[in-house]
């Protein structure tokens, strides 16, 4: 039951990351004179995009922390999740290069401990490396094609349209602009599949997903440069002919971008 748990987490913090991201990379809109609140945090949501979603030829670089935290009931248990992280990604020409460090603690459950190092040539791996608590994951065992399969799938997601922002509110503190906004998590949702469905086929699984809306606050600077986004999901799953419900509160933290980010990896 253990490894089936954890299998569910990990394909989960994959769906939730791909949620948050939501389409692929979109060239922000040309801003109106003026802007309704729903308009200034639909911009402000793709330029995130347009800072996270790199590919080749799409230069640049981000380094980022995030926390999610999960409850999950499922099959007459409630297991709660607190996961810590820290990304990295830089893309020069048809080169990038990302990494990632990760620690989940499960309560009863243990904690688990992950680095994961890839590098890349237009859509094809170079390099993969992964250590899980503190064990180096043999490279014939990272399945490097269907990693490929999700990085084209989560490039060629469909882009988030303005519709899917149900509401928005606005207010600046201290000089940061905080929106406050709804959207519509099933569309958000739908995205997220199309990029895992054939990794869920590839590894046996058979996962649904439905989900409400999802409150996300947004925070830039007075540059309107990227500064946090905060995102809570309420989704109810079928995996494998079993129900199961997940809570998660998601935060992103921008530390740095452009010539600022180096990834060190050993």
């Amino acid at each position: 039951m253990m490894k089936k748990i954890g299998a569910i987490l990990l394909v989960l913090l994959l769906v939730v990351t791909l949620a948050a991201c939501g389409g692929g990379t979109t060239a922000t809109p040309t801003p109106p004179a003026v802007q309704d609140p729903q308009e200034h945090a639909f911009e402000a949501y793709l330029q995130i995009m347009n800072s996270m979603n790199l590919g080749p030829g799409q230069d640049g670089a981000y380094d980022l922390e995030f926390t999610m935290d999960m409850t999950m009931d499922f099959m007459g248990e409630t297991i709660h999740s607190v996961t810590h992280g820290h990304m990295q990604m830089i893309v020069e020409g048809e080169i990038a290069r990302s990494f990632m460090v990760m620690e989940m603690d499960m309560d009863a459950f243990g904690t688990t401990t992950m680095e994961m190092y890839m590098a890349m040539e237009g859509t094809s791996f170079t390099e993969i490396r992964m250590i899980v608590d503190g064990q180096e994951i043999p490279s014939e065992f990272l399945l490097p094609e269907m990693l490929e399969g999700i990085f084209e799938d989560a490039m060629n997601m469909p882009d988030v349209e303005a519709e899917a922002f149900l509401s928005a509110e606005i207010e600046v503190i201290d000089g940061y602009t905080h929106m406050h906004v709804v959207l519509d998590g099933q569309l958000m949702m739908d995205f997220a599949m199309a990029a895992v469905d054939g990794m869920l086929a590839d590894l046996g699984m058979d996962l649904e997903i439905t989900m409400g809306d999802v409150p996300m606050t947004i925070i830039v600077d007075a540059n309107d440069n990227p500064v946090s986004m905060t995102m809570e999901m309420d989704m109810t799953m079928i995996f494998d002919g079993e129900e199961m419900t997940m809570t998660s509160v998601s935060e992103f933290i921008f530390i740095a971008f452009g010539d600022d980010v180096v990834i060190n990896f050993a």
